[in-house]
């Protein structure tokens, strides 16, 4: 997300880093670490992305659309 960071800002979207990884499913199998998780909630809360990994703006992004 770094790397991509002016196509997040472009699309009005402000990328942060929080640690609330049970509530968005972001533990790995052993409950105790973190596996890296992409989430994008809108304006309304209404969680519209979410994948584990390091998806990309291009993966991410379309999500949004519409909204």
């Amino acid at each position: 997300m770094r790397d991509e960071i002016a196509q997040y800002r472009d699309a009005d979207v402000q990328p942060f880093g929080v640690e609330a990884t049970g509530d968005f499913g972001a533990l790995k199998a052993d409950g105790k670490r973190i596996q890296r998780t992409v989430v994008l909630v809108d304006r309304d809360g209404t969680v519209v992305f979410s994948a584990r990994g390091m998806p990309g703006a291009s993966e991410s992004l379309p999500a949004l659309q519409g909204r």
